[in-house]
């Protein structure tokens, strides 16, 4: 409520906007007459109009700064309107520096993590970082979140704000993280649903997150648990078989039993390519080693055997399990290609790799949608092709535990590298 003139007036404020986004909001009618009142304080004080009915329904009626929130229904609208939905988020909150760095901050936690949601659904990248500071009216110290956004092109947020639109700039930054998800609203009608469904193992999650499934080799280890250990197949030790660092495999080398599993879960970490040359990573493949001695059987999930660095696929893998996920045939099914190496001495490509590029130019694209048996033909021309086989889905208790150590070990460890 809003005193107006000595007249109490259920309506809303607000402070510090500016100009073109009142310019932009004054383009929109409502079947009630509106009036408004720019005073020289720049607060823009609006009657009770349709707008405000719209934020009474939503629940945002009578919420402070601290109490804040975005409405599902914006969240899940469609693409357009969660980018008109975040640069007015920009437009008035938000803080863009001569570096592209897009901030906004706020008292409420909640509405942090619905702009986070917001960002990764357009597909940028976004984190919150809470922090301690003073208000423009407070002398003592409060919580505020600040939510930094990133997006690979920050051109594609149309912003109204002209000095905020002009430092965005045209800089394009690649990241894989940068996924946008449409959402369009349907009619009711039959669906099929389906778990995991891509070649490289990858599935969106709850927080619009690609995330890496490590389902097959999770199952089986339990399963080799239970066969040769005696361990119940319901009380496998996430904590104890996965490892995320260098430190976490070094420890478990040195720690497991005779013939345990070992899954080096996220193993672009240590083994890709790219980072070889790192002293660490030098140290740990001579440790690995070790694991010959002891008998471990190491797992390595990473989405491409091409990735891992040729002294790890070429002298220490003894086995290559391509998964691949397909629905096909009307329903979602994942499937494991075994493959083994050549030993030959004078092979220098023991997997047969280049063969198997060839022959999958020759014939088509590998996609959600091949046939398992056409891609079956294609695998079968490289020598090192063993058999294949479809596997279950991994029972939902142990894929909630799976996430836990995930989000515990992996990205806390990605975020101590980043610092």
């Amino acid at each position: 409520n809003t005193m107006v003139e000595g007249e109490e007036h259920k309506g809303f404020v607000f402070n510090e906007v500016k100009m073109q986004v009142l310019t932009e909001a004054q383009k929109f009618q409502y079947p009630n007459d509106v009036s408004h009142c720019i005073d020289f304080a720049k607060h823009f004080t609006e009657h009770y109009d349709e707008f405000a009915k719209q934020l009474e329904r939503v629940g945002l009626e009578g919420k402070r700064s601290g109490e804040k929130f975005i409405p599902e229904e914006c969240l899940l609208s469609n693409i357009e309107y969660r980018k008109k939905l975040l640069a007015g988020l920009i437009d008035s909150d938000g803080y863009v520096n001569k570096k592209n760095h897009i901030d906004i901050t706020t008292k409420s936690k909640r509405f942090a993590k619905d702009i986070e949601n917001l960002v990764f659904s357009l597909g940028g990248h976004s984190n919150i970082r809470e922090t301690k500071k003073k208000s423009q009216t407070m002398k003592e110290k409060r919580t505020y979140y600040d939510v930094n956004v990133s997006f690979e092109n920050p051109k594609q947020i149309p912003l109204k704000v002209k000095f905020k639109k002009e430092r965005l700039g045209n800089r394009m930054k690649h990241n894989p993280r940068h996924i946008a998800i449409e959402c369009i609203k349907l009619k009711k009608k039959r669906v099929f649903g389906f778990e995991i469904d891509s070649s490289s193992k990858w599935y969106i999650t709850d927080n619009w997150m690609v995330t890496h499934n490590s389902s097959f080799s999770i199952q089986v280890a339990r399963r080799y648990l239970e066969k040769y250990f005696g361990t119940p197949h319901d009380s496998f030790d996430m904590e104890k078989y996965m490892a995320y660092t260098n430190a976490d495999i070094t420890e478990k080398i040195y720690s497991l039993p005779k013939y345990s599993p070992l899954i080096g879960d996220e193993a672009v970490r240590f083994a890709w390519s790219r980072d070889w040359n790192k002293a660490e990573n030098k140290e740990l493949a001579k440790l690995s080693t070790q694991i010959r001695t002891k008998k471990l059987i190491f797992f390595m999930n990473i989405p491409k055997l091409p990735w891992i660095d040729s002294a790890y696929r070429e002298q220490l893998l003894d086995i290559w399990v391509w998964i691949h996920s397909s629905f096909a045939e009307g329903k979602k099914t994942g499937y494991a290609m075994i493959f083994e190496p050549d030993r030959n001495q004078a092979e220098t490509d023991s997997w047969h790799l280049d063969t198997l590029k060839k022959h999958m130019r020759k014939k088509e694209r590998i996609g959600r949608f091949t046939e398992i048996q056409r891609l079956f033909r294609i695998v079968k021309y490289n020598p090192c092709f063993v058999d294949a086989f479809p596997f279950p889905k991994m029972p939902e208790d142990l894929y909630e535990s799976y996430l836990k150590v995930r989000d515990k070990r992996a990205f806390e460890t990605a975020k101590e590298q980043i610092s």
